[in-house]
């Protein structure tokens, strides 16, 4: 399957950590208030190095929120017909707590990243911190349990997939299970922690998709990737239906 490699120049990872261990203290950790001048905010770094990514959500004795966003940007202007599946590949290389991730969309991150970036993903702002995110932000994975170290593969759901296709740059968020559900960690080292290689080196994350192939439309509202046949005709022999 062909592969793109996430841009090397773009993104990173993105650290928050919050001190306390009380709901307030876990919404602002999530970026309730960030750039609110006069509220409580989180403490915040960027790390747009190339060596190791991250995802994170925990908390840790004296009581702390610590977290960790990272962003890619993907140019896939070279995918110009239906897409059948995709995985973003990394290589894990710690695993801790339950290891859940999810993908969502991001924007533009430019060259200049930085902390402003940390609720830059589409949907997501100081607004809606105290709760999750599902029903805001733009799924583009399932939740995904990374369990060990290694090569793991996130899929990519149907949203995604169609973005890929029709823009040229792709933007994705990895967020932390917990960090997305607003599921506070309740105990130390509750939650979790995921780190993998960075954007440069052997292994960098990759973009892995598969192309539809034959006729590459919906089919009485069927996504063309799920469907085998037309009237006992396979796809790959179809060039039109009804003209179309």
């Amino acid at each position: 399957m062909p592969t793109i490699g996430v841009n090397a120049s773009h993104g990173g990872t993105i650290f928050a950590s919050v001190t306390g261990g009380t709901d307030a203290n876990f919404h602002t950790f999530r970026g309730q208030g960030l750039g609110v001048r006069g509220q409580p905010q989180p403490s915040l770094s960027a790390d747009p190095s190339d060596a190791t990514d991250e995802s994170r959500c925990i908390i840790v004795s004296p009581a702390q929120f610590r977290g960790a966003r990272t962003y890619y940007e993907i140019d896939t202007s070279s995918i110009t017909s239906t897409v059948a599946s995709a995985t973003l590949d990394i290589n894990v290389t710690t695993e801790g707590g339950a290891g859940g991730v999810i993908l969502i969309k991001g924007t533009d991150l430019g060259v200049g990243f930085s902390i402003g970036d940390y609720l830059s993903p589409v949907g997501i702002d100081n607004s809606n911190s105290d709760a999750s995110y599902d029903g805001v932000a733009t799924k583009y994975s399932d939740a995904t349990t990374l369990s060990g170290t290694g090569a793991k593969s996130i899929t990519f759901n149907a949203a995604a997939l169609s973005d890929m296709q029709s823009d040229d740059e792709f933007y994705v968020c990895v967020m932390s299970k917990h960090d997305y559900e607003a599921d506070k960690p309740a105990s130390v080292f509750d939650g979790e922690t995921t780190r993998w290689d960075g954007r440069t080196g052997t292994t960098p994350p990759v973009l892995n998709y598969t192309l539809s192939t034959g006729y590459a439309n919906n089919v009485m509202g069927v996504a063309a990737a799920n469907v085998a046949k037309v009237n006992g005709v396979a796809t790959a022999n179809i060039d039109k239906i009804n003209g179309v």
